[in-house]
């Protein structure tokens, strides 16, 4: 075998190992999709009068807790985190970078809502957060799946761009945000077991 023949080898195996490594981070994956969960499950409480909630004040206290518990469960989550095989991928590296675009997009709508609720205390602004946040949740899932063997996170694409649909026949009504804990179950929790369950062990 000819030098140039054994590094065109050498770069074939590296290439394949790299398009096969598995997608890592799925305990932030878990963490975030039970917290979202929980709190559209409470939102829903409070909007559909299942709860008492004559001010309005549940809302707001629902989504600053969610930050506040998902940041420091975040920074707990990494805490002595060790790199691992595969992290250096096209798949983990693409989904770092569409990850953060999607949280980047979310925020940025967020932000706005906060604005015409102090401007004018309508906060049916926020429905249109849960479309616009399955949507990016499905962009992030698709591109993460499609670039690493990741068939879950593929179907909680799928799930993510339903509840888009199903989010928007529900706007204006408290079973949207019944539909947003379901789809975030669905399409960000229960995908995130499965790559949980299909990342390497630190010592591989």
């Amino acid at each position: 075998m000819t030098t140039e023949t054994a590094d065109l080898e050498y770069l074939r195996r590296v290439s394949a190992r790299g398009a096969e490594a598995p997608l890592l981070g799925g305990r932030y994956t878990v963490w975030w999709g039970a917290l979202a969960t929980l709190a559209y499950f409470v939102h829903y409480l409070a909007a559909s009068g299942s709860m008492d909630d004559r001010d309005g004040a549940v809302y707001p206290l629902v989504w600053i807790a969610f930050g506040i518990v998902g940041g420091v469960g975040q920074a707990l989550l990494g805490r002595g985190r060790v790199e691992r095989a595969g992290e250096s991928s096209a798949g983990n590296r693409a989904s770092r970078i569409v990850w953060f675009a999607a949280v980047a997009a979310i925020l940025a709508f967020i932000l706005g809502a906060i604005f015409r609720v102090m401007n004018s205390g309508d906060y049916a602004a926020f429905d249109a957060s849960v479309p616009i946040t399955f949507a990016a949740y499905g962009i992030a899932m698709a591109v993460s799946g499609r670039l690493a063997p990741a068939p879950a996170a593929r179907a909680g694409a799928v799930a993510a761009f339903a509840t888009v649909t199903i989010a928007a026949t529900l706007a204006g009504s408290p079973e949207l945000w019944l539909a947003a804990s379901v789809g975030a179950l669905v399409s960000v929790f229960l995908p995130g077991l499965f790559v949980l369950r299909a990342e390497p062990s630190p010592d591989a």
